[in-house]
């Protein structure tokens, strides 16, 4: 018998709204791209926590093909702590997870949690983007970056509608 603490995930997911919304109330000139950065990982975080639970109650939706190699000297230092070697599969399987962009991100959570989330895929794309031009491309010659319109806004909503759709996916 298992037991799924609801809870814990949907606080887990409300905090990082809150966080998200928090930063929203303090962006200006000056600082926009930091908050959107610490907003965008965030949102990342909130994602995967949500895909860290699931596996963690349900590892048997880690694909077997994906099952990574546990090291002969881990299975062994820790034969009478299966629990180790389940946080071990279930953090190789969000880590593979986590490379991918945000929209494969959001993709997988759908797909590990058997829900339905609404969102602007090309709206998240342009965010995704615009993230990783600050990250890797925010030069002088190239510093023609731009505040994405609804960006905050949009970062929260997804976040709110996995939250409803979770809370009454698992309670009912």
């Amino acid at each position: 018998m298992r037991i799924f603490v609801c809870e814990a995930l949907l606080e887990n997911l409300n905090v990082n709204i809150i966080k998200i919304q928090e930063a929203f109330n303090e962006v200006n000139n000056k600082n926009y791209e930091a908050f959107f950065i610490y907003s965008f990982g965030l949102f990342e975080s909130a994602v995967c926590e949500i895909i860290r639970h699931i596996l963690t109650i349900f590892p048997e939706k880690i694909l077997r093909e994906k099952f990574p190699k546990l090291k002969l000297v881990d299975i062994y230092n820790n034969i009478s702590s299966p629990q180790y070697i389940l946080y071990t599969l279930v953090d190789a399987e969000v880590k593979s997870i986590r490379k991918g962009d945000a929209k494969s991100l959001l993709d997988e959570a759908k797909n590990i949690c058997s829900i339905e989330i609404n969102y602007d895929e090309k709206l998240l794309y342009n965010i995704s983007k615009q993230r990783n031009k600050l990250i890797h491309e925010n030069t002088i010659q190239s510093n023609n970056i731009f505040w994405v319109k609804g960006t905050l806004e949009s970062l929260i909503l997804i976040l709110k509608n996995a939250k409803l759709i979770l809370y009454f996916y698992l309670i009912f």
